[in-house]
């Protein structure tokens, strides 16, 4: 698939099939992941790989999507680095990257994913960080999840919106 390709037709799936997931497969999203662009190539995170998604399950009630994860064969969670950046900067945007990259690979290797936001200082983050043994010093950022597709959609026609373009200032 290219990329342009796998931009316009990738979409939040809300329905999967149980199924597995070749290992190849799992390497090659993982490696993407890690491919993602970095400021000032720090690469502040670290990925917690989730084969097991019943381990989720002690927080199903404050997260409403994390039941969306039990069939799949594969979760991520990025977990950013508070010390990798003295001025604690570009941890959000670096693991950004780190999901959108995943995201598209997943995409153009014919699964299905799922964003799930972590709020600050929220009971979901706090229980991730305890369930993980997440150390001082890093929280969780992202949780995604990775699966066979129980949905399709068609390609949805461009968001490109001429009137959100400023050229050369606002």
């Amino acid at each position: 698939m290219e990329t342009l390709k796998a931009i316009a037709s990738r979409f939040s799936c809300r329905k999967f099939v149980k199924g597995t997931m070749k290992e190849e497969d799992k390497r090659a999203i993982l490696e993407a992941g890690m491919s993602a662009p970095s400021a000032m190539n720090r690469r502040p995170y670290d990925l917690i790989v989730i084969e097991d998604p019943e381990v989720l399950r002690p927080l199903e009630g404050s997260k409403p999507t994390l039941g969306l994860f039990y069939d799949n064969p594969l979760s991520v969670l990025i977990v950013v680095d508070e010390e990798k950046n003295p001025k604690m900067e570009f941890q959000e945007q670096d693991a950004a990257a780190v999901a959108e990259n995943m995201l598209l690979a997943a995409t153009d290797l014919g699964y299905g994913s799922l964003w799930a936001g972590i709020t600050e200082k929220s009971d979901f983050q706090a229980g991730l960080a305890k369930i993980f043994g997440i150390p001082a010093g890093h929280r969780p950022a992202i949780l995604l999840s990775f699966g066979i597709k129980g949905e399709h959609k068609e390609e949805r026609p461009s968001r490109y919106e001429e009137a959100k373009i400023h050229h050369g200032r606002w």
